[in-house]
């Protein structure tokens, strides 16, 4: 055996072990890719984005000043009924 034939045959597996390596890589980058793809699509679905929040969280507050607002309102015109009345609680 001549040692050009070992050389090429060293060439042969190193080259062979090589692109079983980058094949292994390709897949897993390819595996890696649809996870995120997956992730990204399904996030809106399981997760509630923060600026959503905020504005909900915003406008509830909002409603709930207005109708504590429209409550003191109601609550005086029934007391300025009683008064008018004479209605007199107990003290």
């Amino acid at each position: 055996m001549d040692i050009a034939d070992i050389i090429l045959t060293v060439i042969g597996i190193g080259t062979t072990v090589i692109i079983a390596v980058l094949k292994s890589i390709v897949t897993d980058v390819k595996d890696l890719e649809h996870s995120m793809n997956h992730c990204q699509s399904n996030l809106p679905k399981e997760y509630v984005l923060m600026t959503t929040y905020k504005d909900d969280q915003k406008a509830l507050k909002s409603d709930i000043k207005e109708d504590i607002t429209e409550i003191k309102h109601l609550i005086g015109k029934l007391f300025d009924k009683m008064d008018k009345i004479g209605v007199k609680g107990k003290k």
